[in-house]
């Protein structure tokens, strides 16, 4: 079947995906053939339009398995963004669970496997997909909060779909009275008129369907407990807490109900304690707190604006903001949870906590560096096991955090890349102005090197921070570097360079292009040891080089110091 550009590219989706569901064509088939068309038509993927093509096309007179196959398989592709697609199923699913059960626990089964993953904010026109998503489910509205902004939507968005479940729940049970307040249009929203497109249900099926409603509402719970206790979800949930009592007390209510009433939780695996005690250590910060005693390093709030570089406190004021970095990056090190996606995840709560707490950006990546770097000082109160301590937090604090804040810069650059598509050239040489990221992340690394006590370098990477900080001091100096340079440095008792994590992190971003060279002129970065150099530092290395790959002893190599 062939593209027909005489028709929409939709009308060209539905004709082939009718034609594919009449001759049962395979899921990864048919979506590979999608994407070819939406291509044809110079469609960027992922494309919400799509997914609402698809979700129109199957509620409710296409609700056959083979569809819901076909729109899963475009949410795992990333043709679809998973966000957009759940949120216009949970319009149109929810006030007809009752009559179409399967459909609900098809949803559901959807839910569990996307509505944790947020991999959707590196999608490069993540913004409309915000701004789409907050149209169907009127999240601004609800919550009084702009969706639109970073941080605050991924907080709304699961706070939502959680909070639909949890309405459900207690309506199917009969406990959702006048006594619980509802968000206006929670679960009962547009579509509630589709009711009656629903199709009557056979009588022969009326047991199986009773069945599967109240297997629906079990379901529903444990998906509600997989939300309460997911590490990442849990302390965005906190935010709400902390940011909208108000909300978080109606919640709380409803939680509270269901813990004490319902009587699908005993066929559940879930424990009424669970649900109950979820809340208590909510509000309590348990959720906060570090398992054992090897996690207590984390720094008190401090008073002023930042506490003595000297000091015991490393970070700004309201320094227990950035708890949930140092929580997150601790259980990656130690595999409690799986680090898969650990660079969108880092990346993602950061924008969270940014945009939720207010802060500069300068502050969310001091804060990030100074999480990572507390992560590498707790190193020395751990008992070394069979997996290599230092390499793991060394590895999260130059690649995984430095590729986390590469991800945010260049969010910004690809959004302004898009604004300046079709702008005049004043415009476009306004452009060269922004850069808010990264500049903030030049502010936070030049401030980073005031707190000395967080950069002591673990002792096995202490040769190669000084390597960084000669490479810094040979090229302030004009020197040239050579093959042997960094060999010389061991052998040349005349130079002495005092090397720290702050160099590494540097050279670390430098790697990435986050930075160029002339950070080597920071204030403080090199120390002042100029005249230390001797100007044959680079042939005595090349030498030493020489004689370590085989070359014949000469007498310029015998006046190189053995150590």
């Amino acid at each position: 079947m062939e593209e027909d550009s005489n028709k929409s590219p939709w009308e060209n989706v539905l004709e082939f995906t009718k034609m594919a569901q009449k001759k049962e064509i395979d899921t990864m088939t048919w979506a590979i053939r999608v994407s070819s068309i939406l291509g044809y038509f110079n469609i960027p993927l992922p494309c919400p339009e799509l997914a609402e093509v698809l979700v129109a096309h199957i509620c409710w007179d296409n609700n056959v398995p083979v569809l819901w196959k076909y729109l899963e398989k475009v949410m795992s592709s990333r043709i679809v963004p998973p966000m957009f697609a759940i949120a216009l199923l949970s319009t149109r699913v929810f006030p007809i669970r009752g009559k179409n059960p399967i459909a609900y626990r098809l949803y559901m089964e959807i839910l569990k496997r996307y509505c944790f993953d947020f991999t959707s904010q590196m999608d490069p026109n993540f913004k409309r997909i915000r701004m789409m998503v907050d149209d169907v489910l009127h999240l601004s509205k609800r919550f009084g909060a702009q969706a639109h902004e970073q941080g605050v939507f991924e907080v709304e968005y699961i706070f939502c779909i959680l909070w639909q479940l949890l309405d459900a729940t207690l309506e199917d049970e009969g406990l959702l009275d006048s006594s619980l307040e509802r968000i206006p249009n929670l679960v009962n929203g547009p579509h509630d008129m589709e009711l009656d497109i629903v199709e009557s249900i056979d009588q022969s099926k009326n047991e199986y369907y009773e069945k599967l409603v109240k297997e629906n509402t079990t379901m529903a719970i444990e998906v509600i407990d997989q939300f309460l206790h997911h590490k990442v979800i849990c302390r965005l949930l906190s935010l709400i807490h902390q940011n909208m009592p108000c909300l978080w007390k109606r919640f709380s209510q409803c939680l509270q109900m269901l813990a004490s009433n319902s009587l699908a939780l005993k066929n559940s695996t879930v424990s009424p304690d669970r649900l109950i005690n979820w809340s208590f250590d909510i509000v309590n910060k348990k959720f906060w707190k570090f398992k054992s005693s090897k996690y207590r390093e984390l720094c008190p709030i401090s008073s002023g604006p930042f506490e003595s570089p000297g000091g015991h406190c490393h970070g700004p004021s309201r320094s227990a903001i950035w708890v949930p970095l140092d929580l997150y990056l601790e259980d990656a090190v130690d595999g409690s949870i799986s680090a898969t996606n650990a660079i969108e995840t880092i990346s993602g709560l950061l924008k969270v906590l940014q945009t939720v707490n207010r802060t500069t950006w300068h502050e969310a990546f001091l804060g990030l560096w100074m999480a990572s770097l507390r992560l590498v000082q707790r190193i020395k109160d751990l008992i070394e096991g069979p997996v290599p301590y230092e390499d793991a937090r060394m590895c999260l604090l130059l690649s995984i955090t430095t590729l986390s804040i590469a991800d945010v810069i260049n969010e910004e650059k690809c959004t302004t890349n898009n604004q300046t598509e079709n702008s005049n050239i004043s415009q476009l040489q306004d452009t060269v102005l922004q850069g808010e990221r990264h500049r903030a992340l030049v502010h936070s690394l030049q401030l980073l090197g005031n707190y000395e006590s967080l950069l002591v370098p673990p002792p096995s990477f202490i040769y190669v921070a000084n390597q960084a900080a000669a490479k810094a001091l040979a090229f302030v100096s004009g020197i040239p570097i050579s093959v042997g340079f960094f060999e010389s440095i061991g052998t040349n008792n005349k130079l002495n360079c005092s090397g720290n994590m702050w160099h590494l992190i540097v050279e670390a971003c430098i790697a990435r292009n986050l930075l160029d060279t002339s950070a080597y002129l920071w204030p403080g970065y090199v120390n002042d040891h100029t005249n230390q150099i001797p100007q044959n530092t680079s042939d005595e290395g090349s030498d030493w080089s020489a004689l370590m790959e085989g070359a014949k002893l000469t007498t310029s190599m015998m006046k190189i110091p053995a150590s």
